[in-house]
């Protein structure tokens, strides 16, 4: 079947695409979180010499347009919920902070940035638009400015982020890393924020502590969890089914979301 009539891609909790004629490696699938995707694509790379894999954040929609389908007439879910009142954006506020602390953080029109961790919804965030979501990020700063502790460095942080975002208001763009893929958000944005640029980071969470000037995740922490979490996979062994997988989901520290 050509990619471009892969009708049920949406739904598909993983896709690989393996390109001959480059040496690629393009894949995504429903991660368990428990590390950085990088270091599989450096094992990849190790065991397949001369070729070079590639991690797509956005999902099969990304591994698709690698591809080179056209992801508009594969994806055309264009309904989105209204969120209703802008209380809808209290869990991604500081006050209200949840045991996921994800990374925050905005550049306001007088360039000024505030940075605060809480759970990140890149869906609720694109329905919310940039208005409410301006509004949020005025309370944040007027907050702060009261002395209230809600900057990322007065915060406690019981684990490392596994999704970041930089709302960036002067250039009208905003970037996110993320450790999973997620692609329901880009719908609503191109809808519900004209004029205004999306990006995906990947895992390079590093680019968000340099805009911020806070540090996010531990590399060596990342490594240790990877090679933990390979070896437990190898110990168990052929999987005959996915009941047996499902009850090994325990495992990985990320899971429970």
């Amino acid at each position: 079947m050509p990619p471009q009539e892969m009708k049920s891609a949406p739904w598909l909790e993983g896709t690989l695409f393996i390109d001959m004629t480059t040496k690629r490696i393009v894949w995504a699938e429903e991660s368990e979180g428990c590390y950085l995707p990088r270091l599989i694509n450096a094992l990849i790379e190790l065991t397949w010499p001369g070729w070079t894999a590639i991690w797509s954040p956005e999902g099969t929609r990304g591994t698709l347009r690698a591809t080179g389908a056209d992801t508009d007439i594969i994806y055309t879910d264009h309904s989105f919920k209204d969120l209703g009142d802008f209380d809808a954006a209290s869990d991604m506020a500081p006050w209200t902070i949840s045991n996921e602390t994800d990374a925050f953080s905005c550049t306001t029109e007088n360039n000024k940035t505030i940075t605060w961790g809480n759970y990140i919804d890149l869906e609720n965030i694109a329905l919310l638009g940039p208005n409410k979501m301006h509004t949020l990020v005025n309370k944040v700063i007027q907050g702060c400015n009261e002395g209230k502790p809600w900057q990322w460095n007065l915060q406690t942080h019981n684990k490392q982020p596994e999704k970041g975002i930089h709302i960036d208001y002067i250039n009208k763009t905003i970037k996110w890393w993320s450790i999973y893929e997620d692609d329901w958000a880009i719908n609503p944005f191109n809808a519900l924020w004209p004029g205004w640029t999306l990006h995906s980071k990947g895992d390079n969470y590093e680019w968000h502590e340099n805009i911020t000037g806070y540090k996010m995740r531990d590399w060596k922490q990342d490594v240790a969890q990877c090679k933990n979490s390979l070896t437990q996979t190898i110990k168990q062994g052929i999987r005959t089914g996915s009941a047996r997988r499902f009850a090994h989901l325990g495992s990985c520290p990320s899971m429970g979301r």
